[in-house]
């Protein structure tokens, strides 16, 4: 301070700094204190929400994990709030019936297929039954028969016969039935109870087929018909009567191994006309030569490249078979 003369005065000026931020250090307090009693009520808060949040959404989980282990009877607990969980309990649960519907369905539908594996199996088996098992020495052992039927599924509609009425004549025919699967089988089992009995009382091949036709076409509301073929082989002149309905060409293999197609006239298949005329092929076999019937299962079945095995593939087989092993032609084919 100037006092006009001299050296200025000095004045000093000395506080306690604890009276100087007393205020300050108590605010800071004051507001210490509402910040911790406002974070302490927020916690409070935020857990009570949290545990009115999880303990729906672990219940709904606990659930779940049952109906996730298989128990598809597990009850969901019922959620009213908050909204979004009880629309999540909502959907699972529906989720939960519609699976459980799912899987009773599936299990009938297993049961039902192995229900009717099970009859078709037998079905098979009968239709097997029906056929004739391949005598081992026919006409005192002047003819030799070998013969397989393999249905593209259980059953199928091929069917062939045979038998010897008299110590001299053998009568066979084959056919196929234009369809698959159990409607050809039951055709199938008709046509081969039909021929035995009117074989016997019909002079030739042609009459059979005749016959057959005219039974079958009575009552076929469903139109299905039946391509066939009937032979009947005179064991000691070695002539043959053969007469066909529509059916595939049969092969004449000589004794020297050459083939030959035979190429009969043929009439209608069987169950579409009640009168059809079927022209009698007439030919003479020679000891060692063998005469081939199949069905289009043989010529129409197709490789990988899509190729036919065709009428030229059964020729080859024929062909290619021993003469002393003709019996294996079947599994060959």
């Amino acid at each position: 301070i100037e006092a006009g003369t001299g050296e200025p005065l000095v004045l000093l000026l000395a506080a306690p700094r604890d009276e100087l931020v007393a205020g300050a250090r108590g605010l800071l307090q004051r507001q210490l204190l509402i910040g911790l009693g406002v974070l302490a009520l927020s916690l409070g808060l935020v857990w009570l929400v949290a545990g009115r949040l999880s303990r729906p959404l672990e219940s709904l989980a606990g659930s779940v994990a049952r109906i996730g282990q298989g128990d598809l009877d597990t009850a969901l607990p019922p959620i009213q709030h908050p909204r979004e969980v009880a629309a999540l309990s909502d959907v699972t649960d529906r989720m939960r019936v519609q699976l459980q519907g799912h899987l009773a369905e599936r299990a009938e539908r297993l049961a039902s297929g192995q229900r009717q594996a099970r009859e078709l199996e037998v079905a098979r088996q009968i239709q097997q039954s029906m056929l004739p098992v391949a005598a081992d020495s026919p006409l005192g052992g002047r003819v030799a028969i070998a013969a397989t039927l393999r249905p593209a599924r259980e059953v199928g509609g091929d069917l062939y016969d045979f038998f010897v009425p008299d110590e001299r004549r053998l009568v066979f025919a084959i056919g196929d039935v234009a369809d698959k699967g159990v409607p050809a089988a039951l055709l199938m089992a008709r046509v081969t109870a039909l021929f035995r009995p009117i074989a016997p009382g019909e002079t030739g091949p042609d009459g059979i087929l005749r016959e057959l036709a005219l039974r079958l076409s009575q009552g076929n509301g469903a139109c299905m018909f039946v391509t066939a073929a009937c032979g009947q082989l005179d064991g000691e002149t070695g002539e043959l009567r053969y007469a066909s309905a529509g059916h595939e060409a049969p092969i004449l293999r000589r004794a020297d191994g050459t083939t030959v197609v035979l190429a009969p006239e043929g009439g209608p298949a069987l169950g579409l006309h009640a009168n059809g005329a079927y022209p009698v092929w007439t030919g003479r076999f020679a000891p060692g030569d063998a005469l081939v019937l199949c069905t289009d299962g043989v010529t129409e079945a197709f490789d990988a490249a899509g190729d036919a095995f065709g009428l030229e593939g059964l020729r080859r087989v024929v062909a290619d078979t021993p003469t002393d092993d003709l019996h294996s032609l079947p599994d060959r084919l």
